[in-house]
């Protein structure tokens, strides 16, 4: 025993001294570099995780890419500077949010929107449209720096005439209103010393101009205006030089009037019809009710104009002519049959698409046998079945040879497609009729 104890005759003491040396199974607090079983990537249990264990389930900091989030509460964290791909951390960012399309913006990257201006676009300067009141008519410009509104060269758009328009200018009237201008020539042979030309001519034309737009002849010669004469009323004209006996006048005058009798485009728009209503070749304009125009659509190939609830319509025309049809067989064949049947040739028959009404016109030469009849009659299949009778027949006594017609009306047909067949009869087995040069005419006569 004491050998099996290492004849250590302090054992209990030595055993707890050296049980003082091991970790405890609960909390061991261990030092220097223990090692453990690396676990695989896959396992999410409690084992304990080595440094190989963690190197396998992390991504190295040079492949992260994207958007960083956390993944838990954050309730702290540290500033951080660096370059390349280092991860930066500013744990007080200043945030901006950005505004998109606010049009009440009074700056942009710190430089003011002037007041009553519009904005245009921004880069690293400002642009904006000058102010736009008081600027009608006129066209945005810039020198390369400044925007800015100018005239349009070349003309005036304004709704008066101007009074001093610049030689070339056009005017463009901005209030719809219409004028003309009416020419006069005015002719004098004023007494000697005249310069004071005004009133009627010789030829009863009173004198009238529009400043700056007359000419002022004197025995055909253009006079200079300011130089010979001067006009500004519009209804006399003052000499410089007066005139001599025999000396004649004439003064082109241009007088703007006012055009009477004449539509804005608002009231030609509401008296006349505009060519955007018809919109196919082949339309149509009517009134749907009183001052309100409206389009007919074209038809189609054969139909007809027609009035349907007061208004113009397409619709199919009616029948122009009933349909029919004939036939006819010229051999002449005997019946030895006292009950309606067929002849050696058969019909005639014509088959025609009736509604319930159609008339029938069978005919034919006969000849029966001395003292004894002959009878042609129809029988109608297809559509409608009818036998053939007496009713509607042409019968020949005796032996004369003649040439019978006759004309019947059926009135309870089914519509639809019919045929119509000859039938033929004896009045006695034992003396047999002939027939020749048979007919039979279809006409429909509607329902």
């Amino acid at each position: 025993m004491a050998a099996a104890l290492g004849d250590d005759e302090n054992f209990a003491t030595t055993v707890t001294t050296n049980l003082a040396l091991k970790a405890p199974l609960a909390s061991p607090a261990l030092t220097g570099n223990p090692t453990a079983p690396t676990q695989s990537s896959a396992d999410s249990s409690t084992k304990i995780a080595t440094t190989a264990y963690v190197n396998s389930v992390t991504v190295a900091p040079s492949n992260l890419s994207g958007v960083i989030t956390s993944s838990g509460a954050v309730t702290t964290i540290t500033s951080q500077t660096g370059t390349g791909s280092k991860f930066v951390v500013d744990t007080s960012p200043t945030l901006v949010t950005p505004v998109l399309g606010v049009a009440t913006a009074t700056s942009i990257n710190s430089t003011t929107i002037p007041s009553s201006k519009t904005l245009v676009a921004t880069d690293s300067t400002t642009y904006v449209v000058p102010s736009q009141t008081s600027n009608s008519g006129k066209f945005l410009t810039t020198d390369g720096t400044t925007s800015s509104w100018g005239a349009i060269a070349g003309s005036l758009a304004q709704p008066s005439e101007p009074s001093s328009p610049n030689d070339g200018q056009i005017w463009i009237d901005t209030d719809g209103a219409v004028v003309g201008q009416a020419v006069t020539r005015w002719s004098k042979a004023p007494t000697g010393g005249t310069t004071s030309l005004t009133g009627l001519d010789d030829s009863s034309v009173t004198l009238s101009y529009t400043a700056g737009y007359e000419q002022v002849y004197r025995n055909g010669t253009l006079l200079s205006r300011g130089n010979d004469y001067t006009a500004t009323n519009g209804t006399s004209i003052t000499l410089i030089d007066a005139t001599l006996t025999g000396d004649i006048i004439e003064v082109i005058g241009s007088s703007v009037l006012a055009i009477a009798d004449v539509y804005t485009q608002a009231q030609s728009n509401s008296n006349y019809i505009g060519k955007a209503l018809t919109t196919t070749t082949g339309d149509m304009i009517y009134a749907s009710a009183a001052n309100t125009p409206a389009r007919l659509g074209i038809g189609s190939t054969d139909q007809i104009l027609k009035v349907s609830g007061g208004v113009p319509v397409w619709a199919a025309p009616a029948s122009a002519a009933p349909t029919s049809a004939s036939a006819r067989v010229t051999t002449g064949q005997s019946s030895s049959s006292a009950t309606y049947a067929d002849l050696a040739t058969a019909g005639p028959a014509v088959t025609v698409t009736t509604g319930t009404k159609a008339m029938v016109i069978v005919g034919a030469r006969v000849q029966a046998s001395a003292g004894w009849n002959g009878n042609m009659s129809y029988a109608v299949s297809g559509a409608t079945t009818v036998s053939a009778n007496d009713e509607w027949s042409i019968m020949s006594f005796d032996s004369y040879s003649q040439q019978f017609s006759f004309a019947s009306t059926q009135v309870s047909l089914t519509a639809g497609s019919n045929t119509f067949t000859a039938k033929y009869k004896t009045g006695s087995a034992d003396n047999p009729c002939t027939f020749s040069n048979r007919y039979i005419i279809v006409i429909d006569l509607g329902s």
